[in-house]
């Protein structure tokens, strides 16, 4: 089995373990935690999942730089550059960030994806949801605003330092433009 202790401060405490499956097709220690079906059939070639339990508790940030699977409790910013699912019973008190983000648990925090998020039956957001890609199903619950927008204007936008500005296509700058040598004609 893949084996990762969790180090806080420099201390390695046995206390928190997170186990890594290796990818599909890869010949694997029989002792290694199997994918649940739904994120085997969902899985990438060369993927790797971390799977944290039902009897994690973290206070703390975490960052992952691959697939995330939460089913206990964390309480801090959780960001993930790869799939990231908060399972039932899962919970975060703090931002979560990540790519692909599907809740079916808790979350009292904002969320921001950089590709999707969806809100699965059961689940529940208390918080402001931002990604260019959000899905609702029906049984979910959010408290909270949701805004779609687009991943290039947020990286312009943040490239430029300007949180509050708007980035607008071509299209949109020549009808602009339009409008206002019109109006300066007149």
């Amino acid at each position: 089995m893949a084996r990762a202790i969790m180090s806080v401060f420099g201390q390695q405490s046995p206390a928190v373990e997170l186990r890594t499956v290796p990818p599909k097709g890869a010949t694997a220690d029989k002792s290694a935690a199997p994918r649940d079906a739904e994120h085997e059939k969902a899985g990438v070639a060369g993927a790797v999942c971390t799977k944290l339990g039902k009897t994690l508790v973290l206070k703390g940030d975490l960052w992952a730089d691959e697939e995330v699977l939460l089913l206990g409790r964390i309480e801090g910013t959780l960001e993930c550059s790869e799939p990231l699912t908060v399972d039932l019973g899962g919970s975060v008190i703090g931002d979560v960030r990540g790519r692909d983000i599907t809740i079916k648990g808790t979350v009292l925090g904002n969320i921001r994806g950089s590709e999707s998020v969806v809100i699965a039956p059961g689940g529940t957001v208390t918080g402001d949801i931002v990604a260019p890609r959000v899905t609702i199903v029906e049984g979910a619950h959010v408290n909270g605003t949701v805004r779609m927008t687009s991943a290039d204007c947020d990286a312009v936008n943040a490239a430029a330092g300007d949180r509050n500005g708007v980035v607008l296509g071509d299209v949109a700058v020549e009808k602009l433009l339009g409008l206002l040598n019109s109006g300066s004609r007149n």
